[in-house]
């Protein structure tokens, strides 16, 4: 029978350790679970307070997007306007010259000629200062038309920011 009790020792022995440990890696888990549960609430608090300053940021990023693209338009249109100003100032300018070209030649030749009847300028070179003059005012009014109907057409993006 000493044989018996001494398995009854042991095997009692063994029961109580092993009772000890699980209850030991019960209080373990506990504590980890807690501790888990704490991380996880601090975790969510901290992407939340993310979220409301990254939603905060987008929307001063479209408010900025919006200002530039309605700064852009203005400065557009005010180019547009300088250079259709300049243009015409360009083509008075032209107009004025080429006048003034044809006016001096019809003198030179008046003055060159010995006749005593009244020269004209030919035909032909007054009617090339004429169709120069309307070369160069229809290519200006081509460059000058596309950059009006670009700078009328631009329009500031529709975005609102997501809140």
């Amino acid at each position: 029978m000493g044989f018996i009790n001494s398995l009854k020792k042991l095997f009692s022995t063994s029961k109580e350790v092993a009772e000890a440990k699980t209850a030991e890696l019960k209080e373990k888990t506990a504590e980890s679970i807690e501790s888990a549960k704490g991380f996880a609430k601090e975790a969510k608090e901290k992407v939340g307070d993310v979220m409301e300053d990254t939603k905060e940021k987008v929307g001063d990023v479209m408010d900025d997007a919006k200002e530039l693209a309605s700064e852009a338009k203005e400065k557009i249109k005010d180019m547009g306007e300088t250079l259709r100003e300049k243009t015409s100032e360009v083509i008075d300018k032209l107009d004025e010259k080429a006048t003034s070209v044809v006016e001096k030649m019809d003198e030179k030749l008046r003055s060159t000629l010995d006749k005593p009847e009244v020269v004209t300028p030919e035909p032909e070179v007054a009617s090339n200062v004429a169709d120069v003059v309307k070369d160069v005012t229809a290519a200006a009014e081509d460059v000058i038309e596309p950059l009006v109907e670009e700078t009328e057409d631009f329009q500031e993006p529709d975005v609102e920011p997501s809140k």
